[in-house]
C-alpha cells in the first residue's frame, strides 16, 4: 500500500488520523525522528529516498518543505497527497512551485476543531497556479453539518462573517 508519514507529534489530534487512516487502509506508516521533524533538509530527503506518497502537514511546515525542496532541488517524487491542517492554509508560489514539480499530486485543505476533529475539507486538483491564495474550508464531512449562526443563532446569508456550529455523527 502507499506509505504516509506520521509527521505529528501523538499528543496532536492529526496523529490519530496519520495512523488510523493509514493502517486501516492498507498502507504503510513511515515513522520519523524529531530530527526528521524539525530539519527540513532531512524531511525532504527522507520523503524522497523513503517514497512517501501522502503527508499531512500543517501550513508553516509545508512552507518550509516546499521552500527547501526547491534550494536542495528535490522533488519527493512518490508524494501524491499533501493535507495540511491545524492552521489556516496559504498558497504560496513555493508551495504552487511544490506541486507541478509534482504531476497529478493533490493538495487538501482540511478544517477542524479538536473538539469534533475532521469537519470539512476542499481537494485542489490539476494546475497549482489555478489554486485560491486563500483556500476555503470546503463542504462539510458527510456525516457532519456545519452551519454558520449569529448571535442569535440565526442562519446568516452567504459570505457574512459568523461562527461555525457542527453537528452530526461525528461529534
Amino acid at each position: 500500500g502507499d506509505k504516509t508519514v506520521q509527521f505529528a507529534p501523538l499528543s496532536f489530534d492529526v496523529s490519530f488520523q496519520e495512523i488510523f487512516s493509514t493502517l486501516s487502509g492498507g498502507g504503510v506508516l513511515q515513522l520519523i525522528g524529531e530530527e526528521e521533524r524539525r530539519n527540513p533538509a532531512a524531511f525532504v530527503r527522507l520523503l524522497d529516498n523513503t517514497g512517501v506518497a501522502r503527508v499531512f502537514i500543517p501550513y508553516v511546515a509545508l512552507q518550509q518543505l516546499a521552500e527547501t525542496a526547491r534550494v536542495l532541488d528535490i522533488r519527493p517524487r512518490r508524494l501524491r497527497v499533501i493535507i495540511s491542517s491545524g492552521e489556516q492554509l496559504r498558497v504560496t508560489d513555493e508551495i504552487r512551485r511544490l506541486c507541478a514539480a509534482l504531476p497529478g499530486t493533490v493538495l487538501e485543505n482540511q478544517y477542524g476543531p479538536t473538539e469534533t476533529h475532521l469537519v470539512s475539507k476542499l481537494t485542489m486538483r490539476g494546475d497549482p497556479a489555478r489554486f485560491p491564495s486563500l483556500p476555503p474550508i470546503g463542504p462539510p464531512m458527510d456525516y457532519l453539518e456545519v452551519h454558520v449562526l449569529d448571535q442569535g443563532m440565526r442562519p446568516v446569508p452567504p459570505g457574512v462573517a459568523g461562527e461555525i456550529y457542527v453537528g452530526g455523527a461525528g461529534l
